[in-house]
Parts: C-alpha cells; structure tokens; sequence
C-alpha cells in the first residue's frame, strides 16, 4: 500500500477527528512519547528557575537543553519508524472490523428478510393447504350429496369412467334395466346396450375421450336399451361430462320413454284415422253439396210447373169471390177467401224456396236498372200502408232522393220483407224507415257510394240468445205471436242471401227483447262517381 493510500486512510471526517485521534491515541504508543515531551518541557522550565540561584546552573541546563532538544527530535523519528506501522496495523484492523460489522449487519439483514420470505411462504402453503383440505370435504360432501340425490331420482344414473366401465348405477337404473350395482359396477357399458349398437358406442366414447369433442353433449338422445332378460326397449339419454385428476368421466340421465313411444304410436294411429274419417266427410260433404245443388236446380227448374197450377187456383179464386160468374152467400164468400189466402201463402213460400234454391244454384238471374230509390221505399211503404193503418200503428218515414244502379225488383223484396215483418210483430207503436246516405270515408266500395237504408219498430223484440240464428234457413225465432203470424223461417235467410250476393251490401240487425228491433240494410249504389 502507498504512503498517498495510507494517509488518505489515516484522513478522518471533521466530525469524527477528536474522537478517532483520542481513540487512536490511548490505542497506540503516542502517549509515552507526549508524557515523555511534557517530561523534558517541565524540566527545562525548572532550570530556566533555578540559573539565577545557582551560578552553576547554566552549564548543565545548556547541556540539559541540548539533550532535551536532541530527545525531541530523536522522538518523532522514533515514531515515525517503531510505532507508525504498528497505527497503521490498528487502523487497518478497526477497518477490517468495521467491515465486519457491516457485513454481518447485511448477513443479519438478508438472514431476517429470508426468515421472513421462508415464514409467508410456510403460510402461504399452511393456507393452501386449508384450501386443499376444504376442497377435498367439499368435493367428498359434493360427491355424498350426489349419491343421495342420484339414488333418489325416478331416472335411471349412470356414471362410467373413459374406458366406459360402469363406476355408479343408483336404484332407479337397477329398476330399469334389472341389473343389480353389485353385479354392473366394473362392467362395460356395452352391457346395457345391444349388440348391434356396441361397436358405434365403443368407437364415439374413444373419439370422445382423444378428442374432446362430441355432439350428444347437453342434449336429449333418443336410444335403445338392453335389460337384463334380453328385452329390448326405448329410452331418452341426457349426457354430461366431468374431469378429475383419475381422468375424464361421463354422467347420463336415462328415462325410460316406451309408455311415452305406446302413446305416440297411438296418437299416431288416431291422426291417421281422423284424417280417414276427415276424407271421408269431406266425400260425403262433396256428395251433400252434390245433391243439394242437384235439388237447387231442379227446384229452379220446375219454379214455373209450380207456380202455374197455383196461379190458376189463385185466380180462379179471385174470379169467383169477385162474383164475376154470378152472386155468392156469405158462407161461400168466406170459404173462397180462405182459399184466395192459402193459394198466396203457398205462393210466397214456393217463391222463397225457388229464390233460395237459384242462388244456392247459381242460376238466379240479376237485372241492373237505374232508378231513385226515394220511389222504392215509396212503393214498399204504400205496399204495407194498408196493415199499418188496420194496426193503428204509427209510420215514420225519413226518405231521399238517390240515383241507384241496381236489381231494383231484388232490393224492394228485400225492404218489403223487412216492412212487413216488422208490422206482423209489432202489436202498437211504430214503425220507423229511414235512408241516409253514408259518410264519405265510412266505407269503402268498388260499386259506387253506399247508401243505407233501416227499418226499425217497437215490437216485441228479439233475445240477445236468438240474434245469431236470426239468418239461418227455416228457423223460426221463439216469441208470443209465432203462433199467430204465418211464416217459413226462409225471409230472412233470402234478404241475407239477396243482399250479400246479388245486391253486393250488407244487412244487420239489433234488437232489445221486449222494445223493438232494427234492421240495416247498407247497400253500394252502383254508380261510379266521376
């Protein structure tokens, strides 16, 4: 080491300096050396004192300054080359230990830090270890939930490993398949299954177990199952998948589906002969409407052999109560009369069916004429005027003039029906026409605007059960006079059948039983406004 090393060694902080030099001094042979200085100073200061007292002094203080000086020069020197190695030596030596200490703060350190790494990392390991343990008891306390549960199902469980031996089979299974667990448990799921199926089953559950991949997985599997006996049945397979460190294992649901196959089947049969028996209905309906348009037609083809004899009688009749051949008594009088009035009853009823008849047919011939409806209504209400006048009952009339493009003589039947219905049920009151053109907007019709035309009484009204059979053929409603007012049951059903296919409209009614009724009829005028 160089003597620059050695002194900038020797070199000490401001702030240390008086206590390192104290340090270095009672550690080193310095002290003699200043005890011996004060010494030699003390001495000379001595005989400097006592020259004056005694002559001879200076002789022996000048040989004692002398040996003074030359033992304060000799000292350093022999400081400087007996005692300053061994100042070195200390030195070194009190840095040595100093790097001791420092290095065995820094053991102590790193021993305390490792201790400390070494205990979180033994808690780490005693909580995982926790987990591990409460893992292991939920998974056992998993696993007993699942066999209590499993063997309380009605469907049959049934677990197998990925080699497909079976590794649980619950009750429900044994009941299924009639195997026992003590008998199945180890066995390859091939046992439940038939023959012809095995190789299929082994070759998916190997493909399943290399690859992962499966299409039956969370879903509903239709299969066939193989009991104990031999027997053969259907059942319905739900499969899930689940992974342990042992491997990869397969849970299925099975469920027993034959009373459910019986049932279809049946089903099956069932929709099979109803839709025989639909065809066959549907035949026998083709016939009816057969028959009945052949019935219609010929109906509609004899209307004038009918209605000629009956003319005839009806005349006749007329003839002879009119005493055009001669004088006649009361008595035949009345009996003529009831003659006149069978023949026109008959006649109106054989008009009704023939007119049904023809538009059931499709032979009813329709004329469009052109005329104001304000002497229509005109000419049906002077029709009826007479009975209501013999009822004493009261007519209202709300009449318009509006050009009308239509069979003019079906449009007066239909409103000469309605006017004379509403007479026959209507003991006192009124009767009450009204037409008005519809609002613009209210309708819509390829014929033209609508007008419409309402014949409303207050008569003895019409149940609000009876409504939905009004228009149906040959019925006759329930009521105090049905007994005393002649009729078919076919008026109604006729205006329905004139109104909605020759005349293009609509015909509504509304009725509250025991004050009257309202009948509508709305119709489209036929002309096309520009």
């Amino acid at each position: 080491m160089s003597n620059l090393s050695r002194r900038k060694e020797k070199s000490l902080p401001p702030g240390k300096a008086p206590k390192e030099i104290f340090n270095r001094l009672y550690s080193s042979p310095y002290w003699l050396v200043v005890i011996l200085t004060i010494a030699v100073f003390a001495t000379e200061c001595l005989v400097m004192v006592l020259i004056p007292l005694f002559p001879n002094l200076p002789a022996r203080a000048a040989v004692l300054l002398d040996s003074t000086i030359l033992i304060l020069f000799i000292l350093p020197c022999l400081n400087f080359f007996l005692f300053r190695p061994l100042v070195v030596n200390i030195t070194e030596r009190k840095r040595a230990e100093e790097e001791v200490r420092k290095l065995n703060d820094e053991l102590e350190q790193r021993i305390a830090e490792r201790t400390a790494q070494l205990a979180a990392a033994l808690d780490e390991s005693k909580r995982r270890q926790e987990e591990i343990s409460l893992s292991l008891e939920s998974l056992e306390n998993s696993e007993e939930r699942f066999r209590s549960v499993a063997q309380s199902a009605f469907d049959a469980v049934i677990s197998i490993d990925g080699t497909g031996k079976i590794t649980f089979w619950n009750d429900a299974a044994a009941r299924i398949f009639g195997h026992g667990a003590a008998e199945i448990l180890g066995k390859p799921l091939s046992t439940i299954i038939p023959e012809r199926f095995r190789a299929a089953q082994q070759s998916a559950l190997a493909q399943v177990v290399a690859t992962g991949e499966t299409r039956v997985i969370g879903k509903l599997v239709e299969l066939i199952g193989l009991r104990k006996d031999g027997s053969e049945f259907p059942l319905e397979l739900s499969l899930s998948r689940w992974k342990t460190r042992e491997g990869t294992f397969f849970t299925g649901i099975l469920r027993d589906i034959s009373e459910r196959k019986k049932a279809e089947q049946a089903i099956s049969q069932l929709t099979e002969d109803l839709n025989l028996r639909a065809r066959e209905l549907e035949q026998a309906n083709h016939q009816l409407n057969e028959v009945s348009r052949l019935k219609s037609m010929f109906i509609a083809s004899m209307s004038h052999e009918l209605r000629t004899p009956l003319n005839s009688v009806i005349g006749f009749s007329s003839i002879i109560l009119n005493e055009w051949l001669g004088p006649l008594n009361e008595e035949q009088k009345e009996n003529l009369q009831t003659v006149l009035m069978a023949g026109n009853h008959l006649l109106s009823l054989i008009n009704d069916v023939i007119d049904v008849s023809k538009i059931e047919a499709g032979m009813i011939e329709t004329h469009d004429d052109e005329f104001d409806l304000h002497d229509l209504i005109k000419e049906a209400v002077t029709a009826v005027e007479k009975d209501i006048g013999d009822k004493g009952l009261e007519l209202r009339l709300e009449n318009i003039h509006w050009h009308m493009s239509t069979d003019r003589r079906r449009l007066l039947q239909c409103v000469l029906n309605l006017l004379s219905n509403a007479v026959k049920f209507t003991q006192q009151g009124y009767v009450h026409v009204c037409v008005r053109a519809l609002e613009s907007g209210a309708r819509e019709s390829a014929r033209g605007d609508l007008v419409e035309i309402s014949v409303a009484d207050s008569g003895i009204g019409i149940r609000e059960e009876d409504l939905p059979k009004l228009f149906a053929p040959f019925v006759r409603i329930e009521s105090p006079l049905k007994s005393q007012v002649p009729g078919t049951g076919l008026g109604l059903y006729l205006i329905k059948k004139l109104v909605t296919e020759v005349l293009q409209g609509e015909v509504t009614a509304e009725s509250r039983y025991g004050e009257g009724s309202r009948f509508v009829l709305a119709l489209p005028t036929g002309v096309i406004p520009a």
